[in-house]
């Protein structure tokens, strides 16, 4: 299809009556135990796969769309009106294929729109203080020190996770992901190991969440986290207490060279990565794979850097960076998915009708990237992209619909699947060639 995706327009291309589809979206449909199906039987499971995790926010106008609320948007760097979902994707990591499996739309419930309403008040109630404050002449004292009241016996700790298990974000991630891994345990196919998310995954309750089902994370700390070596040395002798822990805190201008694990240079660019074994107490109380990459303008002499991470201390720093850089390949699904498969264009708003539509769209993007792999068998070719399987399917409608014009077709035109193959083939020697 080469317009917008809709129910109309779906009913133009394939012959199914509008009415038929409108009674088909009105209708309850497991989509990820069939994304799972289609997965299972037509992925092979010999290459390695990791987990990715991401969500996509599409603003919508009206208010009528289920689900219709104020999401930020990392396209559009700030908070738009639309509708949310979060995705979990299995990824070759040989290929960087992408096979979404699970989809769920966020939804904001009761206490999460408390929550907002509460971060708001509390805002503009210190926005008055500091205005009063000014006005008055005397220093501003900015919140209030201390726990919040009816707290003072409960762990600093266990009351960030019950604020945590109240965000929207967190909840729909851990109940997708028990489902995904669900049909893993129930199959007889392997379950990645490794759950891969950008900075917004990088806190405590992700890690939680990955280690309470077996998996490793692997993420981004923020460029100045506080990053504690283990301590080495001797206890001094006499002291009582429990055992030093943390020592010497990392300091990212000066990063110690006995970490040095690769140094490139690329024009005016020298790439250092470092990798090291730290705490970070805001992430995990245990020991993390730290892997940081270090940019170094040589003429002016500015220094930049990333700090990736994993909760598996064993890790190889190539595989945490490749890992981290496959998780760009979820966004590429919802790109594709906005632009030819219809998760932008859908004019639903109902429950039902949303879900299906969006669903439709995701699992088409499974379809698409199944076809892809075994067109490129077909072809043995590993060039093919997206765009070029949209083509060769309609290179054979174009054939169908032309081969119904002719009264007596000769044999060798009767395979519409014959003339795209052909026609492809002659495509990628052209390409080749030039």
């Amino acid at each position: 299809m080469g317009n917008a995706v809709t129910t109309r327009s779906i009913a133009r291309v394939s012959g199914i009556a509008e009415r038929t589809l409108h009674r088909f979206y009105a209708k309850t449909h497991q989509w990820d135990e069939i994304r799972f199906m289609l997965y299972e039987h037509s992925v092979s499971e010999e290459l390695e796969e990791i987990f990715g995790i991401d969500e996509v926010v599409e603003d919508k106008c009206g208010k009528s769309t289920y689900g219709m609320g104020l999401f930020f948007g990392g396209l559009y760097k700030k908070v738009v009106k639309g509708v949310a979902f979060f995705q979990i994707s299995a990824i070759n990591v040989q290929t960087g294929a992408s096979y979404p499996l699970g989809l769920i739309q966020l939804i904001k419930d009761e206490n999460d729109k408390k929550k907002n309403l509460d971060l708001k008040t509390k805002k503009a109630d210190l926005a008055e203080r500091k205005t009063a404050a000014a006005k008055a002449g005397i220093a501003f004292e900015g919140l209030p020190k201390g726990r919040k009241k009816g707290q003072a016996n409960v762990p600093k700790d266990a009351t960030d996770a019950l604020d945590a298990h109240d965000s929207m974000l967190l909840r729909h991630t851990k109940g997708l992901l028990t489902r995904i891994l669900g049909f893993f345990a129930t199959s007889k196919r392997t379950c990645p190991k490794y759950i891969v998310g950008d900075g917004a995954f990088g806190n405590q309750h992700y890690v939680t969440v990955a280690t309470e089902n077996n998996l490793h994370l692997v993420s981004k700390l923020k460029h100045n986290a506080s990053l504690k070596l283990p301590f080495v040395g001797e206890r001094p002798k006499g002291k009582k207490g429990p055992c030093t822990i943390y020592g010497e805190t990392i300091k990212y201008n000066n990063l110690p060279k006995k970490y040095l694990v690769d140094s490139t240079t690329e024009g005016n660019i020298r790439t250092n990565t470092y990798q090291f074994k730290a705490y970070n107490t805001t992430v995990s109380k245990k020991l993390l794979n730290i892997v940081v990459i270090q940019h170094l303008h040589l003429p002016t002499g500015d220094i930049s850097h990333v700090v990736l991470f994993s909760t598996n201390v064993d890790l190889h720093w190539e595989k945490l960076i490749k890992y981290y850089q496959l998780r760009n390949v979820i966004e590429i699904d919802f790109r594709e998915s906005k632009q030819y498969l219809g998760l932008r264009d859908f004019k639903n708003y109902k429950e039902k009708q949303v879900t299906n539509a969006v669903n439709i769209a995701v699992t088409s993007k499974l379809v698409s990237q199944i076809m892809q792999t075994n067109l490129q068998h077909l072809l043995g070719t590993n060039e093919l992209s997206f765009l070029d399987v949209r083509a060769y399917y309609r290179a054979q409608l174009y054939a169908q619909n032309l081969l119904k014009l002719i009264p007596n077709p000769p044999i060798q035109l009767l395979n519409p699947h014959l003339i795209a193959k052909l026609a492809l083939t002659e495509a990628i020697n052209l390409k080749n060639a030039a």
